[in-house]
């Protein structure tokens, strides 16, 4: 699975806005739609507050990211 497919299984798992999550982020909730579907990456303080908000382990999210990338 990856970063995104992840975020968005667990936002809903713990039935989190969208919102909810762009507002913790200081962002639209478009520009965090965007990291949710791919379009667009989040920086790795935004990677701290997403896994700190849908209560995960910040170092899985970034292994994801920089596997993606390589």
């Amino acid at each position: 699975m990856i970063f995104t497919e992840r975020i968005k299984q667990l936002r809903k798992e713990l039935q989190m806005p969208q919102r909810q999550l762009a507002a913790a982020l200081e962002i639209d909730t478009a520009t965090y739609c965007k990291i949710e579907k791919g379009e667009r990456k989040a920086r790795r303080e935004q990677i701290v507050i997403i896994a700190k908000l849908l209560k995960t382990d910040k170092d899985e999210f970034c292994s994801w990211m920089l596997a993606k990338s390589i």
